[in-house]
């Protein structure tokens, strides 16, 4: 971990065989992680991923290796929330926040600014945490693409 520490990241990737003493430090230097189950699962990883969000990270959820699957981070936070149910579960809070919340703090803690902005607008349906995570693709959506030259609407081929 001291040679990490020595390169002075903004934040890490995966960090599934590092120490409960390495994710303290982590946590105390407020460097966030970055995970991607379905690759590590690819792998053969099996971590336990709420060891991340116990010890207070800012746990960011990613995609990673597009030849092994396709880069869709709805699809990664469902994968995240039906993984850890047989482990020590995530709550639906706890997952939706490492796709939305968080990576949102990192990059204003990066002073990194988006160009456009996206969101997922479900018309007709206020839907619980656990159906945006579980069920992400079942209910009609409308993507909201936020540009300074103005707003776009995408309709999903439901």
């Amino acid at each position: 971990m001291k040679r990490l520490i020595a390169l002075g990241p903004d934040f890490v990737i995966h960090c599934i065989e590092a120490s409960d003493s390495d994710l303290d430090e982590l946590r105390r230097r407020d460097i966030p992680v970055s995970i991607t189950p379905r690759s590590n699962i690819f792998h053969g990883k099996r971590p336990d991923y709420s060891r991340l969000f116990r010890r207070g990270l800012t746990v960011t959820l990613g995609t990673d290796n597009v030849f092994i699957t396709e880069p869709d981070i709805l699809a990664e936070a469902e994968f995240l929330y039906r993984y850890q149910r047989k482990l020590n579960r995530l709550s639906p809070e706890q997952v939706l926040s490492a796709i939305t919340d968080n990576p949102r703090i990192v990059m204003k803690k990066l002073n990194i600014k988006m160009n456009e902005e996206k969101f997922l607008f479900f018309p007709n349906e206020f839907l619980t945490p656990y159906q945006l995570v579980t069920r992400p693709n079942y209910f009609p959506k409308i993507l909201i693409i936020k540009r300074r030259d103005g707003i776009t609407f995408f309709p999903s081929k439901h």
